[in-house]
């Protein structure tokens, strides 16, 4: 199985998965424009539906040359929706691929070593503005490349940007932190961008020293502050991430779930999208995520960039 790779501010191949052919060109668009940006490869990859085998299907001449009419069509579409970046010097590509979209997006990342896979959340697929598809958080699940899940294609540029961070975290956990922040620099350019590295914390057994009579209030007080301070020096120290010099960069710890004050910032800032790791240290051979991420992706009406871990192993066979 591949395992997630090492995260850089650059991206040197970004694969497109792309389903939208009413003739809307928005998010290749918005790829060649980030590909120009880093100097990379842009694959456009499209996942049709496979024609199932054990029915008149598979007998039929006619049918199957309609298939294959069908398919090469797409592919002639692909090929066209890449002109504009070929004549802005982007190398591009296109490919077809058969079977289950989010499996097969996973496969083609894969096998030509891409570093950033672009999706359109399939919002016919769910109600309301929040959360993700089905087909979304399966890539944002199980996919070991990191994951854009554009909410609004029409929206080019990221000037609101959060870099959501574990400041309690472990040393592996941490190096997931830089990671973050590198994607985050990394989709902001050099534009007008701001990054707000954003962290919800809480005092473990804050409830419980409450209720216990032997707590002084002012007790209880000291130990909130000292917390809240080393997590601000934390926040602090990430600040001055080389990845995120000439970038506007805030910093804002809210108390309480991060599945409830995350989503809340988004919507009273207007955010464009959120940088955020989706598998905990538990789910690096498991694929599991967690459900603090589980239900925060399921509270955000912005897009998402997914980081995983280093030593993320995909469970998706093929892969390997």
């Amino acid at each position: 199985m591949l395992e997630s790779p090492c995260m850089s501010d650059s991206f040197k191949t970004i694969l497109v998965g792309y389903d939208g052919f009413e003739g809307k060109n928005t998010l290749p668009a918005i790829a060649s424009a980030l590909a120009k940006e880093h100097g990379a490869k842009l694959h456009l990859v499209h996942v049709a539906s496979e024609a199932p085998k054990q029915s008149w299907w598979s007998r039929d001449p006619g049918a199957q040359e309609a298939y294959e009419a069908e398919l090469a069509r797409k592919g002639a579409r692909l090929e066209e929706m890449l002109t504009t970046a070929r004549k802005n010097g982007v190398e591009a590509t296109t490919a077809i691929r058969k079977g289950t979209p989010d499996v097969e997006l996973i496969r083609e990342a894969v096998a030509v070593g891409a570093d950033l896979v672009i999706v359109t959340d399939e919002f016919i697929h769910r109600k309301g503005k929040r959360g993700f598809g089905a087909v979304t958080m399966k890539l944002l699940r199980y996919c070991p490349v990191p994951v854009l899940a554009k909410r609004d294609p029409r929206k080019f540029k990221h000037r609101e940007i959060v870099a959501s961070l574990d400041l309690e975290s472990t040393a592996g956990e941490a190096n997931l932190n830089e990671a973050i922040i590198n994607m985050a620099a990394a989709v902001a350019g050099r534009a007008d961008a701001k990054i707000t590295l954003f962290h919800a914390w809480s005092l473990w057994g804050e409830q419980m020293l409450r209720d216990h009579r032997q707590m002084q209030p002012e007790k209880l007080r000291e130990l909130l502050d000292e917390t809240k301070d080393g997590l601000e020096a934390e926040a602090t120290r990430l600040s001055s991430s080389p990845a995120l010099e000439g970038l506007e960069v805030g910093i804002e710890l809210r108390k309480g779930e991060a599945r409830d004050v995350l989503p809340e910032f988004v919507e009273a800032q207007k955010v464009d999208i959120v940088v955020m790791g989706t598998i905990g240290r538990s789910g690096l051979r498991g694929a599991i995520m967690g459900n603090t991420a589980e239900r925060i992706l399921n509270g955000l009406s912005c897009s998402v960039l997914a980081v995983k871990p280093k030593g993320f192993r995909s469970p998706i066979s093929g892969t390997d």
